[in-house]
């Protein structure tokens, strides 16, 4: 419980851990204002402001319910200021207000089908002009990441790993901490895990493996792929 209690004070920026990061509303904002640059096109955070200027009707009870759950999302953001200084995942409160009140926008936009038909044509070329410098740069990385990350993102599946993990490969956290990942050490540890959980397939390091027969027994019992010089991954199904 005090370990919870220490971390809720931490993210509500109120402890002496938070209190190095320096953490003011002007810089909360600019923060805000860059990751919302940096996670989406100009176009999209621009159609998204003429829609909160434009859409003065709050009183509605369709807006008004999209304007009090926006900006509850937004306070979340200030009130767990350390979320937005450090993770960049806090992009995802900002998707349901920008996606839903430009939706609404330009579905109640005053225009012939036609007419509306060409806007939306118009906005989402602009879009993809403008974002696929930004697409660009994510297919440079997916195809420059370390090769075990780049397998793990493409094999779907719960998976165990006989290693710690190199702080190295953060990106590879991205992807554990979204599947049932457990660390097994011996063949005891891997086989009582194998009868509580299903898992897709086991990464193994050989050369920081302590139990080589454990080794021996993954290769001579399931198929296998080397990754790297580093990564062996056995494929349990």
């Amino acid at each position: 419980m005090g370990n919870l209690i220490d971390r809720l004070l931490f993210r509500l920026n109120l402890n002496a851990e938070s209190r190095m990061y320096k953490i003011g509303f002007q810089s909360l904002v600019a923060t805000i204002y860059e990751n919302s640059r940096k996670y989406f096109t100009n176009s999209l955070l621009s159609i998204f402001f003429i829609s909160l200027v434009l859409l003065k009707k709050i009183r509605e009870k369709e807006i008004g319910f999209l304007f009090v759950s926006s900006l509850s999302f937004f306070l979340i953001l200030f009130l767990f200021s350390n979320i937005t200084w450090i993770h960049d995942f806090f992009v995802l409160f900002l998707v349901f207000p920008i996606a839903t009140f430009s939706s609404v926008f330009l579905n109640r936009i005053n225009l012939h089908k036609k007419e509306k038909a060409i806007l939306l044509l118009t906005l989402i070329a602009v879009f993809l002009l403008e974002s696929y410098h930004s697409y660009a740069k994510i297919h440079q990385w997916f195809i420059t990441s370390p090769p075990i990350v780049k397998f793990v993102a493409e094999n779907k599946g719960n998976f165990l790993v006989t290693y710690y993990e190199n702080p190295d490969y953060h990106q590879f956290r991205f992807y554990s901490d979204l599947r049932k990942t457990k660390m097994v050490r011996d063949k005891e540890e891997f086989l009582r895990e194998l009868l509580n959980e299903d898992y897709n397939y086991i990464i193994v390091m050989p050369e920081k493996l302590d139990d080589k027969n454990f080794l021996l027994y993954l290769r001579k019992n399931f198929r296998s792929v080397k990754v790297s010089n580093e990564y062996e991954v056995f494929y349990l199904k």
